[in-house]
């Protein structure tokens, strides 16, 4: 009795390509997971930095309007340049503040892009089929060790005599 060479291949290809399955499977869920941490520290980030340029924005006008006030209560005729200027230097300020909210919105932005393509990803069925032609093989090598060992057992015994009776011979297995 021998053990079938294609069984065994057939078992191994299943049982490994079973496993490179699941292994993809659950990388791909543990990308997924980071994905949504990325995606959700991103969205976090990008609002408290929408929030910090509209407080700075506020004291700037807030800033500006205490200036203009104080302008137009020390000289209301000769203060109009003054004014100019205040409303040009709001203008300006209110300028930076928005690209440098842009800016740094498109940082998180372009980190989060990184992170989301650094996920690796693996196709379960390419990674099953590897793994089954990978157990195929190894299942064929075991199945052809075994009847290689068998066949050198069978070539190597002796016939002996079987005891009480010597006109009997017969192989011990």
């Amino acid at each position: 009795m021998g053990i079938d060479p294609v069984s065994i291949a057939l078992i191994t290809a299943g049982v490994t390509g079973a496993v490179g399955v699941a292994g993809a499977v659950e990388q791909n869920r543990q990308a997924d997971k980071r994905d949504d941490a990325a995606r959700t520290a991103a969205d976090t980030q990008t609002q408290q930095l929408r929030n910090q340029a509209e407080l700075e924005a506020a004291k700037r006008v807030r800033e500006a309007r205490l200036l203009r006030g104080a302008i137009l209560a020390r000289d209301s005729t000769a203060g109009d340049a003054l004014l100019d200027q205040v409303d040009a230097d709001l203008a300006l300020n209110l300028g930076i503040l928005g690209q440098n909210r842009d800016n740094a919105l498109a940082r998180v932005a372009s980190g989060l892009e990184a992170d989301l393509a650094s996920s690796q990803r693996t196709n379960p069925l390419l990674s099953g089929l590897t793994g089954g032609l990978q157990g195929a093989s190894a299942g064929i090598g075991i199945a052809s060790g075994v009847t290689a060992a068998q066949a050198y057992r069978q070539q190597n015994q002796q016939p002996q005599v079987v005891f009480g009776d010597p006109t009997r011979i017969g192989v011990f297995a």
